[in-house]
């Protein structure tokens, strides 16, 4: 056995000359270059390689006890099956030959299932109607999880389903406004969009009974009258919701044959004499977008009976010659981007809410008054000005783009685990390199303070009374107060109603959450007595690594909407600063309980020695961001003061918020936000035990 190498390859200490058989001397598999203490300190090495599959194929039953179902690919050189047992699906697919082969699956049994490759717990496309193609290079396998929708990547766009039969609607001009009138628009609003409506990601009434639908052309576009933009009103239960349209019309059969590549974003058939053609959602028409930059580039304005839409442009964006070829960059919450090359992104917001827009107003203040370089520009605007309204909504926004490398949450993620990766090799001293130099991403928590200091100070600058500094008062402290324990309450009987649900881990961490209820209203009581100090301004509202860009080796901070399900009036409030930095702190907090999650779930030795290395990265991070956020928030404006009880007010709130969106978005992962709470409540003394580390004179 060739144990490392030392002498005799470390299997004894004799004179090589007294062994019965000399060790292997080989260049390329002797004892020097191939030993057992060699492939200890390898993480890539094929022993580590043989542990982690070894300890992969342990922790699910499904491979010794499960059911076995063989698919048949029509390339014979792949074998594929499917073991089941009781809840747990996996997918083997295996390469046979020496060379790459690809492969196509017939999984429509596992249709909406998520493929989760289980070595690196790497999330594949869900599986759809068409067969699941597969690369493999030779003699390459995977292992699959088939896993539920939650877990599908965070990159890949779902695409809705299409509508059963499409209506056809007569176009009698030609024109998309002869198809949005009389009979054709009453087929719309009574048929197509009570049906088309609930598939939209967009949509925020899924929950909620549609009572009558009805739409309001605005105005049409271009000369050929392929594009036009509506107005959508849609009675609920819970009452009317505002939605911005735009529409557009694809002449040509081939767009509403199968296998279009804008089917699922159709509404209708359009003809017009022997013409047809498809009516869609303008905001996946790429020709639509161009439209809507270029009246912004002319500064347009489109007058209507009772409504006119203003076109605004800066003057950077006047001086773009020709635009790069558009491509939609995916749907969020409420809203869908489009990305003209690396020059300039367009955000066009479906809900429509009357009022300043966050986004566009805190952006603005950014650009044009504060010079706050680490956040895209604002570049133009698009507002829908109603004779029934005082103040105009709006309808899209164009930033500069910013080439990055995505966000920092999945880049400190990805380095995290990376960084974890050593705790289970020999002789590892986990605590002794703590203070040691870390790469970027991981060194992230001094930068993220700086530039998060910065923003504030940005925020606060000027005298529009939107954002000028306002002296924090003890009714403000009351409300805060007031409000958090009344999301938490509801946060607390929705876990409650469903920890049922949970797995054994997460049920008994709800219940000891649950148990704590009065702890969590003590915290929070404990803000009250707090004497107001400091000023309120204008913040980002939703800030944690997930809102940071990596841009080579800097920060840039994004999306300034506030939560969408919030009401503009509440995301426009100011409040304090404190809110952001607990935001960023818990954020640390939920990246090194992933991270460690996902660590643990492939390797099976030195889970204490990860833990230490994820909380030491967290607690390092932690401490950097708060000093060099109130270094520099002290030196460019006046610093609010690090008030212990408020900020353990929002770090314990925004964990508890979390606990909610993970009940009701993805509730297998809820145990990452449960365990923060009880990392939170641990200390007697709360968040405010993280500023104990800081130089005095920065704590003072």
């Amino acid at each position: 056995m060739q144990w490392s190498a030392d002498r005799n390859a470390g299997f004894s200490r004799a004179n090589p000359q007294q062994l019965y058989l000399p060790p292997i001397m080989d260049p390329v598999y002797g004892y020097q270059a191939i030993n057992v203490e060699a492939q200890e300190n390898d993480p890539s090495s094929l022993l580590n390689w043989m542990r982690r599959i070894i300890m992969v194929r342990k922790q699910y039953k499904a491979f010794g006890r499960g059911a076995l179902t063989f698919i048949y690919p029509g390339n014979r050189k792949i074998i594929a099956y499917v073991r089941e047992y009781q809840d747990e699906a996996i997918l083997c697919v295996a390469n046979l030959s020496r060379s790459a082969q690809a492969v196509e699956l017939d999984l429509a049994a596992h249709r909406g299932k998520v493929p989760v490759e289980l070595s690196g717990l790497t999330p594949f496309p869900p599986v759809g109607d068409l067969p699941y193609m597969l690369t493999l290079p030779a003699y390459a396998f995977f292992w699959f999880l088939l896993a539920e929708h939650e877990q599908a990547p965070n990159w890949h766009e779902p695409i809705p389903e299409m509508l059963p039969d499409f209506l056809t609607l007569t176009a009698r001009n030609g024109r998309i406004d002869g198809a949005l009138s009389g009979r054709e628009i009453t087929q719309l609003e009574t048929v197509t969009l009570p049906q088309f409506l609930p598939l939209q990601r967009w949509f925020q009434g899924k929950d909620q009974t549609i009572q009558s639908v009805s739409l309001t052309p605005l105005t049409t576009l271009d000369d050929q009258g392929d594009f036009a933009l509506a107005r959508l009103d849609v009675r609920l239960a819970g009452g009317t919701q505002s939605y911005f349209a735009p529409l557009s019309v694809r002449w040509g059969e081939e767009n509403v044959r199968s296998g279009a590549p804008k089917l699922s974003y159709t509404l209708a058939k359009v003809r017009h004499g022997a013409r047809l053609g498809a009516l869609i959602d303008g905001t996946f028409d790429e020709r639509l977008g161009a439209d809507l930059v270029r009246l912004m580039m002319e500064n347009a304005v489109q007058e209507g009976p009772r409504h006119r839409i203003v076109f605004n442009g800066s003057e950077p964006l006047s001086q773009i010659e020709s635009l790069d070829a558009p491509r939609p960059l995916g749907v969020e919450q409420s809203n869908v981007s489009i990305v003209f090359g690396e020059q300039v992104i367009l955000k066009i917001y479906r809900r429509l809410r009357i009022g300043e827009q966050p986004d566009v107003e805190v952006a603005r203040q950014l650009t044009d008054v504060a010079r706050f370089e680490n956040t895209p520009a604002l570049l133009g605007t698009i507002e829908l000005q109603s004779a029934d309204e005082t103040e105009p909504a709006v309808l899209a926004a164009l930033f500069n783009f910013v080439p990055n490398q995505g966000d920092a949450w999945e880049a400190v993620l990805a380095a995290l685990v990376r960084h974890m990766e050593g705790t289970d090799l020999l002789d590892q001293d986990v605590g002794s390199d703590d203070d040691a130099p870390l790469a970027f991403p991981l060194e992230i928590g001094a930068l993220a303070g700086r530039r998060t200091a910065e923003m504030h100070d940005a925020l606060a600058k000027g005298t529009a009374p939107a954002f000028a500094p306002e002296p924090i008062t003890s009714a403000d402290l009351d409300q805060w107060v007031a409000d958090a324990k009344a999301e938490a309450e509801v946060v607390f009987e929705r876990l409650a109603a469903r920890k049922g649900e949970l797995g054994d881990v997460a049920r008994a961490n709800a219940e000891e959450v649950l148990a704590a209820r009065g702890a969590v209203a003590a915290r929070y009581d404990a803000a009250c007595g707090t004497a107001p100090s400091g000023m309120k301004t204008r913040i980002h509202g939703d800030y944690h690594l997930g809102q940071v860009l990596v841009a080579q080796s800097d920060l840039v901070v994004i999306d300034f909407e506030g939560e969408p399900a919030r009401s503009l009036e509440e995301r426009r409030a100011k409040s304090t600063p404190l809110r952001d930095v607990a935001g960023m702190l818990r954020s640390f907090d939920y990246a090194a309980a992933a991270a460690l999650a996902r660590w643990r779930d492939t390797h099976e030795v030195a889970a204490e020695e990860a833990r230490d290395k994820a909380l030491a990265w967290r607690d390092r991070n932690r401490r950097t961001f708060l000093s060099t956020y109130l270094e520099t928030i002290g030196k460019r404006s006046q610093s609010p003061t690090m008030t212990g009880a408020l900020l353990d007010l929002f770090v314990l709130h925004k964990a508890i918020y979390e606990i909610g969106y993970e009940l009701a978005n993805r509730p297998s992962w809820v145990r990452i936000p449960l365990a923060g709470v009880l990392d939170v409540l641990a200390d007697e003394r709360g968040v405010t035990a993280w500023a104990d580390a800081l130089p005095e004179e920065v704590s003072a």
